[in-house]
C-alpha cells in the first residue's frame, strides 16, 4: 500500500526539536551567551512564545545549560534562543 511506501522524512512537516537543540545550543556557546554552569529557570515547565506554550515534560526548576542539553528542555531552549535573538541565531544556523 501507498502508506508504506511513503517517505516520511520527506513528505511530512514537523518539527525539527530535539535534533535541532545541538544547533540552538552551539550557537549559544559560540556567541558567549551561556558556560556550561550557568543557570536556566524553566518557568515550571511552561514558556510562552508568540501565543504558543512551549512545554517540557515536567518541571525542571533552575537548571544549567549542560542539564538543559542533558534532559532536552524545550523551555530552556526556546529561552536560549530568545536571548540569542533572531538575527544572531540565523547567523549561527
Amino acid at each position: 500500500p501507498y502508506s508504506m511506501r511513503k517517505n516520511l522524512c520527506i513528505t511530512s512537516n514537523y518539527e525539527p526539536g530535539s535534533t535541532f537543540k545541538v544547533i540552538t545550543a552551539a550557537s549559544v556557546i559560540q556567541e558567549n551567551i551561556k558556560k556550561e554552569q550557568d543557570s536556566i529557570e524553566t518557568d515550571m515547565g511552561r514558556y510562552a512564545v508568540y501565543g504558543q506554550v512551549i512545554k517540557d515534560h515536567k518541571d525542571y526548576g533552575k537548571i544549567t545549560f549542560t542539564e538543559a542539553l542533558s534532559y532536552s528542555s524545550n523551555v530552556s531552549f526556546a529561552k536560549l534562543a530568545d536571548e540569542l535573538g533572531n538575527e544572531r541565531f540565523y547567523r549561527s544556523i
